[in-house]
């Protein structure tokens, strides 16, 4: 079987966008008076891949 993964892809294809959409993760938003305030988010994160980059490991967004 060939390995297509490690294969070099002379496309030259740019994503406009790759990521992950519905995270849900916890904020402290700092208040007036100084305190924080405990929020839940839903958030976006993604990125444009240009063509000479193969991937993106999208497990590495949640880990940041």
């Amino acid at each position: 079987m060939i390995d297509v993964q490690n294969m070099k892809d002379e496309r030259g294809i740019e994503i406009q966008r790759v990521g992950l959409k519905d995270v849900h993760l916890p904020f402290q938003i700092r208040t007036k008076k100084g305190g924080y305030q405990q929020v839940q988010s839903n958030v976006a994160l993604s990125v444009t891949l240009p063509h000479h980059f193969k991937g993106t490991h999208l497990s590495r967004f949640m880990e940041l």
